[in-house]
Formats: structure tokens, sequence, C-alpha cells
């Protein structure tokens, strides 16, 4: 993803297939592609976000979000992914 924050860029391995980009970044969300399990284990972990027909979830950001919730996400999201494909 061109502009994204570090630790939102796709992982650079097979993990990535898990994990989409379902349309271009625009402002403050992001829609992913992802699996059930994936979506499973973030929520788990609390993470809150909507979810679409066909597996599909936005993730949406307030302007003031931090480097550390951020940097969380990312090893969430990289978490599941990579479970998903073990």
């Amino acid at each position: 993803m061109a502009g994204a924050p570090p630790a939102l860029a796709p992982p650079a391995s097979p993990a990535r297939s898990c994990l989409d980009l379902l349309h271009p970044v625009e402002a403050n969300g992001v829609s992913l592609g992802m699996s059930e399990a994936a979506v499973a284990r973030l929520r788990g972990r609390g993470w809150h976000f909507d979810t679409f027909i066909g597996g599909g979830v936005r993730l949406m950001f307030i302007r003031d979000t931090g480097v550390d919730t951020m940097d969380a996400l990312g090893a969430d999201l990289r978490r599941p992914v990579a479970q998903a494909t073990a």
C-alpha cells in the first residue's frame, strides 16, 4: 500500500494472499479482504470494525490515532494472516 504507515504495509510473504486491499485507501479508512478466521482472531484481541458480505472489513481511524495503536494493529493483522497460512 503506497503511503501506508509501516505497521500496515502488507507483509512480503505468502501470507499476503490472505489479506487483500479491496479498495484504494481513502482518508482515514482501509478496506481489506480477510478470512473469517482472521476476523475472529482480530475481534478476539479486542479490535472493533465493520464487516462486509464476502469477507471484507473496514478499518476506520481517527485523526489522533497514535503510532503505538497502529503498531499494535499491524502486529495483530500479521498474526492472523500468518496463522491462516500455517
